[in-house]
């Protein structure tokens, strides 16, 4: 029987594993499946999938849809100290709308805002991915082509289809 810190231990040793040979099937498998269904249900235009790596505690991208090589390369790697949404999120252990990236301070003369802008980003939401154990294992960043303020129920939604990717993870840990 697996504690719940070696339950933890054994995802994430499968996750930074898969960052080199990639994830397993099953957790890839969910890992799409949620992105695609979030991207539907905020009616966005683009997203990604970070997972944490708890060595240096830095986001990673194992999921995207509809960006260009500069924006994945940009931000393949991310912590808390970098100039995007995840990266606040990540430090605020919270969810985090920019309704639009051109006004916002967070991105006003940042590199970081040049790039989205290069992507046609203008809006962007991200949402830490918590397991049932309550320990951080990523982020999902959804963003939008036009300014967007996302509203309750749509994030309401959002939050339904983690937390049952999140149980499906969690079902691929031995107990």
């Amino acid at each position: 029987m697996f504690s719940a810190g070696q339950r933890m231990d054994f995802i994430m040793d499968a996750f930074r594993e898969a960052a080199v040979d990639g994830i397993p099937i099953e957790v890839t498998a969910v890992l799409d499946d949620l992105l695609d269904q979030a991207i539907a249900v905020m009616d966005a235009d683009f997203g990604n999938i970070q997972l944490l790596d708890r060595n240096d505690n830095r986001l990673r991208i194992v999921a995207s849809r509809g960006f260009e090589s500069e924006f994945l390369e940009f931000f393949a790697v991310v912590g808390g100290d970098d100039h995007s949404a995840c990266a606040f999120a990540l430090a605020a252990s919270d969810r985090v709308v920019i309704s639009d990236i051109n006004i916002s301070p967070f991105f006003v003369g940042k590199r970081s805002g040049e790039v989205l802008r290069d992507a046609k980003v203008r809006a962007v939401q991200s949402t830490p991915l918590v397991h049932a154990d309550g320990n951080l294992l990523g982020m999902i960043s959804i963003h939008w082509r036009d300014p967007v303020t996302p509203g309750a129920e749509a994030l309401r939604r959002l939050d339904g289809l983690i937390a049952r990717s999140m149980r499906e993870i969690g079902g691929y840990v031995p107990v």
